[in-house]
């Protein structure tokens, strides 16, 4: 409870970029699927660009969190903390961990025990989670017209979602360590304060 209380700021800030990132990604999706008639390729692209676009943010975010810490490391400030960035990138991952578990839950329910009340969960929380991570609906969903029985179309959607946060757990890990030796990948990192 105490690393969530010292750095609620950057945890929130990560899980902010993803609620914008998430109407952002509704948004252009569903407006490409009206506007190409439910092109796939389209929809796949924009889904793409979506994601590319949240983890550019999220590594902006961790890079210069990791450029802040490397100075106050340096002066004797702060003391180094190991697997820093993967802590702070998985527990904004939480609520998403928490929809995809219930997903997965209510895939057994539904599924395995072949219970009405489970399918119809199973339904309600998959909108849900499309909703809240509304930037891989266009990728999940053309990955998931590819599997044709249902039971096995299930089981993908709850991997496909368990595994959602992985990507931007591995770019906060990246960016915080490229922060901290002060390597920019995207061009050269303009000086705070410059005009």
């Amino acid at each position: 409870m105490r690393f969530f209380r010292e750095h609620s700021k950057l945890i929130s800030r990560l899980f902010v970029n993803q609620i914008g990132m998430t109407v952002f990604g509704l948004v252009l999706t569903l407006a490409v699927m009206r506007a190409a008639d439910n092109n796939t390729a389209l929809t796949v692209g924009v889904s793409v660009f979506s994601i590319l676009f949240y983890l550019f943010l999220i590594y902006n975010v961790m890079w210069e969190k990791g450029a802040r810490d490397v100075v106050r490391i340096e002066s004797g400030k702060e003391e180094k903390k190991p697997f820093f960035a993967l802590k702070v990138s998985a527990a904004a991952s939480i609520p998403n961990f928490v929809l995809a578990l219930l997903l997965f839950l209510f895939y057994l329910l539904g599924t395995a025990a072949g219970l009405p009340i489970g399918q119809t969960l199973y339904t309600v929380m998959h909108i849900i989670l499309g909703l809240f991570e509304a930037m891989y609906v266009g990728l999940f969903g053309a990955i998931l017209g590819l599997v044709e029985t249902d039971g096995t179309r299930y089981l993908l959607a709850c991997i496909l979602y368990l595994l959602s946060s992985l990507p931007m757990i591995l770019v906060s890990v990246g960016a915080y360590a490229l922060g901290m030796h002060n390597i920019y990948l995207f061009g050269k990192k303009p000086k705070e304060g410059a005009k």
